[in-house]
């Protein structure tokens, strides 16, 4: 799981990221909302099955994906 300092520099720096049930995407938007500090990761999806924007948790990101070799 991610912080929520790494969320948004994953979104800073439109890394592709994975999520807990494999799906792969950017993050498009992050919203947090108080008092109860609940974070909703919006993240356009990259595959072609299951592509456009999807809503899950902050635990639901798992991290970046590797980097492509040259």
């Amino acid at each position: 799981m991610a912080s929520l300092r790494e969320i948004h520099r994953y979104m800073n720096e439109r890394l592709t990221v994975v999520l807990r049930d494999g799906r792969v995407g950017k993050i498009s938007r992050v919203d947090t909302f108080f008092p109860k500090s609940e974070t909703v990761v919006t993240v356009w999806l990259k595959d072609q099955a299951d592509s456009g924007l999807v809503k899950v948790g902050l635990e639901d990101v798992v991290g970046t994906t590797p980097p492509r070799p040259p």
